[in-house]
């Protein structure tokens, strides 16, 4: 019977001993989701360099009636992807730098019976951010980011009632915050 609790005692010891170890296994690939929007991979490729692609999608429905408007619904999908490359510049106990260069594309398709329009709007950004990633665990870390972001956008319109097309340009530069969560496997 002592032998028995001895090892069973052996056992637990070892276990406890070799938590602490496992613990500091350092893991390289976590998902991820970030407001606004988007979820995505965190990829650690080395302890400096990291790499972050994402993905997003929306769909908005509206339905319009009332005494002075035509009846009708409009219908929106927004696809969109990108990726960013973090740079990471420093570590204090749990948190750690980075500066991060990022690229999106979306692309919009909308459609409506009310005057049968459609538009089809793409868009890019590109931005330059610093930010900072806290580790809450093993597991588990949270991020924030700011910086500069500069973007343009092509579209084009047709409308059956009354027969009309045309394409607009817009660009766009200006200050961009992002947080998020990662969580690791």
């Amino acid at each position: 019977m002592k032998r028995g609790i001895s090892v069973v005692g052996g056992f637990a010891a070892l276990l406890v001993l070799s938590t602490p170890a496992f613990a500091q296994q350092t893991r390289k690939v976590a998902v991820t989701a970030t407001a606004p929007s988007g979820i995505g991979i965190l990829w650690h490729v080395s302890d400096q360099v990291a790499v972050r692609p994402e993905f997003s999608f929306q769909r908005t429905s509206t339905e319009t009636s009332g005494a002075t408007v035509v009846p009708g619904t409009a219908t929106s999908w927004l696809l969109g992807s990108g990726g960013s490359l973090l740079f990471y510049t420093g570590k204090w106990d749990n948190l750690r730098a980075y500066v991060s260069p990022r690229f999106t594309f979306a692309h919009t398709k909308s459609t409506s019976t009310t005057g049968s329009t459609s538009s089809n709007p793409t868009s890019y950004t590109l931005s330059g951010s610093a930010g900072a990633q806290y580790s809450l665990g093993d597991r588990f870390a949270v991020f924030g980011e700011w910086g500069l972001n500069y973007g343009w956008q092509s579209a084009s319109y047709t409308s059956s009632i009354p027969a009309s097309s045309f394409t607009t340009k817009t660009s766009a530069f200006g200050t961009g915050t992002r947080i998020g969560v990662a969580i690791y496997f």
